[in-house]
């Protein structure tokens, strides 16, 4: 895990989607403006993303469902390194409950993301 500072940021959008002025399309992904001051405290977070070989020790230890790319309930062939893709929210929330651990909060995410630079995208 790494530690991410604390801090005050900008979080948002401040450019548009190639989308955005669309007639047809009036609405496109407008949930990240205006740009906003926030402040988060500081967290640890995973370096790296969860691979389908800790995600099926999960799987085996809880007797949860595996993502349903996973014929028979298997790791595709060659991938176990590969990040785990197709997992629920819930089951994501179950995962880092297992290893001691939590989700990011959609600001801590963003912050992690950008950086303690202000002003990068």
């Amino acid at each position: 895990m790494v530690f991410v500072p604390g801090g005050a940021f900008s979080r948002g959008r401040t450019y548009d989607w190639p989308d955005t002025r669309l007639a047809w399309y009036p609405n496109p992904l407008k949930d990240d403006t205006p740009v906003r001051r926030i402040h988060v405290d500081p967290f640890y977070m995973d370096e790296a993303e969860v691979t389908n070989e800790r995600y099926a020790a999960f799987v085996k230890a809880k007797g949860r469902k595996p993502p349903y790319h996973w014929l028979h309930g298997e790791i595709p062939k060659a991938q176990e390194k590969y990040p785990v893709v197709n997992v629920s929210w819930d089951d994501a929330t179950a995962f880092c409950a297992w290893e001691g651990k939590r989700l990011p909060t959609e600001a801590e995410w963003e912050r992690a993301c950008r950086g303690v630079a202000d002003g990068r995208m």
